[in-house]
């Protein structure tokens, strides 16, 4: 992502006022091979009507009506916990049908996603979520998103109950050519698909307790949606980066940047890393080790603030989730090839800037946890 920034940078000397956002994700495309990739989803070609279809899942899943209740306050705060190393080792099983708990993480191995719960199970998902399509994790972690090559849509799927919703939308079959993104709601019953580079469709926003799709701009790239469909959008430019809550007005911020955290439980509040920028340095855009809140309603950012108890070694790269209304979930990889992939997963406060450890995630090419924004 560094010298991506640099690459943009360099375009912006031959023409300063271009909107660099769809360069900056073509360029994406190049450079696939960072050490830590997450999941995301794809563009939708046809929208079929009528309201989210409730389907059977390949194993024991049961099927259901597309109604339920949005998930206790209590629920989304609850934090990952440290796995002590014998945990860490147990080999993976096939994933059932049901009775699955709470994911840490999901990551590649020889091609096959493997799930890792809280508590130390490893699964093996590679004969449910097949392929590169997307995989996303739900803010609490009882919920996946993935696509179903059978049905040909995004569907979610409830970890402990095995039941299963599946998206009213319709993929076309080469709809992972392009890259993708897929956001997900905490309940993960609301979801954003979107889509850019050759061959990408359009952005949507979709409801699967109304099943509803809402069609967004294709300008804009998604960052986070809520269980009201809150959604925050951004369009980075050279010098800045204009960024809207849907139903509300824009407001501007001072850097080019994609590193923020979902909407805040205030629903007012968002959450990026810092960042300097020096013409003469390479990269020329570098983190700064802080965070910076942003109120979106009303515009305007808080004092940065220093991010302390995360090691030298490692480069804070990613937020996600919160864990509450003052801590947020930070993933940091390391700033060296030779110490492989694996990534570190710390709980921020916002207000302080100190970080606690939660895990450390598996060394693999890809890997994704609960409430990343990727």
């Amino acid at each position: 992502m560094n010298a991506l920034r640099d690459d943009l940078h360099e375009l912006a000397l031959e023409a300063p006022s271009v909107d660099l956002a769809s360069r900056a994700l073509a360029g994406a495309r190049r450079r696939r091979a960072v050490r830590l990739t997450v999941s995301v989803a794809a563009a939708v070609a046809v929208v079929t009507g009528g309201v989210a279809v409730a389907v059977g899942a390949p194993e024991r899943a049961t099927v259901v009506t597309p109604q339920m209740s949005p998930l206790p306050s209590e629920v989304i705060s609850q934090e990952a916990r440290p796995l002590p190393s014998d945990m860490i080792t147990q080999e993976a099983r096939p994933l059932p049908g049901n009775g699955v708990g709470a994911l840490l993480e999901a990551y590649q191995q020889q091609g096959r996603w493997h799930l890792r719960t809280r508590e130390g199970q490893s699964y093996d998902a590679g004969e449910v979520i097949q392929g590169d399509g997307p995989l996303s994790i739900t803010a609490d972690g009882r919920r996946i998103a993935y696509f179903d090559r059978k049905l040909r849509t995004i569907v979610v799927r409830d970890l402990a109950s095995g039941q299963i919703w599946g998206a009213p939308l319709q993929l076309p079959a080469r709809t992972f050519d392009a890259e993708y993104a897929l956001r997900l709601s905490p309940s993960g019953m609301r979801m954003i698909v979107a889509g850019w580079g050759a061959g990408r469709g359009r952005n949507v926003l979709v409801d699967l307790v109304k099943g509803s799709v809402k069609e967004l701009d294709r300008a804009w790239f998604p960052v986070s949606v809520s269980d009201t469909g809150a959604a925050v959008l951004i369009r980075p430019f050279d010098d800045h980066t204009s960024l809207r809550v849907l139903g509300h007005d824009q407001i501007t911020l001072p850097d080019f940047t994609y590193d923020f955290s979902p909407l805040a439980p205030d629903g007012r509040t968002i959450a990026r890393l810092g960042q300097t920028h020096d013409p003469d340095r390479r990269p020329q855009i570098q983190q700064d080790r802080t965070i910076i809140l942003t109120d979106v309603l009303a515009g305007g950012d808080r004092p940065r603030v220093k991010l302390s108890g995360v090691p030298s070694e490692l480069n804070p790269a990613r937020l996600g989730a919160w864990l509450s209304a003052d801590e947020v979930t930070l993933l940091a990889v390391p700033t060296s090839a030779r110490d492989g992939n694996a990534a570190t997963v710390y709980a921020v406060n916002v207000r302080t800037g100190q970080a606690r450890k939660l895990f450390v995630t598996q060394d693999a090419p890809r890997t994704t946890v609960p409430g990343l924004v990727s």
